[in-house]
């Protein structure tokens, strides 16, 4: 049992590496560029370089207006890729998730889900962000396109955020003192 359970994960991993590669489904983003360098994917800013200094970063996010922005981000991050729009926003699944987040502290474990929908989970650490020009610029779009943006170039979130059937999401995010933690359900 142990032998076919093992042999039925690494055809799903395959087939997911295959379906899901920085070559068939490239990264459209604003702020980043993702390329394969040794064998591992390698997030580097699209222009200058990072900093060590965030401030600029976390003292002009709106939270509330990232939030009102994930919809909207997350229907362009699928058009990038041809697929169809979702219609809905589970906000109690936002809220779900949201409340999860707070719990993660940086780390990254998945909740007991029961099937009852798929998560992704990042933490994008504000550093991460300290290229992007301020002014001029709605940083809370970007950090909402950023918010999908992480999973790029990582097969299994790729395979749960282009299902093809999914027809709702939840969103959350908190933001902690040096990133912003993301949890995204759908189903």
């Amino acid at each position: 049992m142990k032998n076919t359970l093992l042999l039925l994960i690494t055809f799903m991993t395959f087939s997911l590496k295959a379906q899901y590669t920085l070559e068939t489904h490239p990264m459209y983003s604003e702020v980043w560029v993702m390329k394969k360098e040794n064998g591992q994917n390698t997030l580097n800013p699209k222009y200058g370089k990072f900093s060590l200094n965030t401030s600029k970063i976390k003292n002009n996010i709106d939270i509330d207006e990232v939030k009102t922005l994930l919809l909207e981000s997350y229907n362009q991050f699928r058009k990038d890729y041809g697929l169809n729009p979702i219609t809905i926003e589970d906000k109690k699944m936002s809220e779900e998730s949201s409340q999860y987040s707070k719990t993660l502290n940086g780390s990254l474990v998945h909740s007991n889900s029961n099937n009852q929908y798929n998560e992704c989970l990042a933490y994008i650490p504000f550093i991460l962000i300290t290229n992007v020009e301020t002014d001029g610029v709605n940083l809370n779009r970007v950090i909402a396109d950023c918010y999908f943006d992480i999973f790029v170039g990582c097969p299994a979130h790729m395979a749960i955020l282009l299902k093809d059937d999914i027809t709702t999401a939840g969103f959350g995010i908190n933001i902690t003192d040096t990133g912003i933690q993301v949890c995204i359900r759908n189903k």
